[in-house]
């Protein structure tokens, strides 16, 4: 489960659901689907796993979803279910299911990583603050910077620390939990 991730548990004997609310999940479901299938609901429908690994995604108006190993039943609402097969990703809303594209790489989040690749700075502190308590935030001067690389979510404070050697920022923090990054 992602930062900023709200699940609700449904297991009985014939089932196992997970009602997400919010964020996103990594799922890797094992070959228990005959007797307990397991399924992910959100607003816009349900993913039924069919032995499988992927993520769901949960946005305002849509699911997104990436399958990485397996099958999925994907099950919007308001229109007619749709398999989904390994090695793709797609969207879908109440009432219909994107057109499916090939899927990349487990997410880096997956691993304690947050992958930056040619981000804006601002996009990358919003990104990072998920993974900390307190406010964390950037100055408009220096949101529009670009940032690239890999870096662990484990310890933020180094990350931000790293930031300064490879940008013109710095880092200023009135305390653990209020830290803004500024021009240098």
């Amino acid at each position: 489960m992602d930062a900023d991730s709200t699940v609700e548990v449904d297991f009985t004997p014939t089932q196992r659901t997970l009602h997400l609310r919010s964020g996103r999940l990594l799922i890797s479901t094992g070959h228990d689907d005959a007797q307990r299938p397991f399924s992910v609901k959100t607003a816009q429908g349900s993913v039924l796993a069919l032995g499988t690994r992927f993520v769901v995604q949960v946005q305002p108006e849509r699911t997104d979803v990436q399958l990485f190993e397996g099958a999925l039943k994907l099950s919007p609402l308001h229109t007619t279910p749709q398999r989904l097969s390994a090695g793709e990703r797609t969207r879908f809303t109440a009432m219909r299911i994107d057109d499916s594209t090939r899927v990349g790489r487990e997410p880096s989040w997956a691993v304690g990583a947050l992958e930056a690749d040619d981000m804006r700075l601002g996009h990358f502190i919003a990104e990072l603050s998920r993974y900390r308590p307190g406010l964390l935030r950037c100055t408009s001067e220096v949101a529009d910077l670009r940032i690239s690389g890999v870096y662990p979510l484990a310890d933020s404070d180094a990350v931000l620390d790293a930031l300064t050697q490879s940008l013109p920022v710095s880092i200023n923090r009135r305390s653990r939990y209020w830290v803004t990054v500024s021009a240098r």
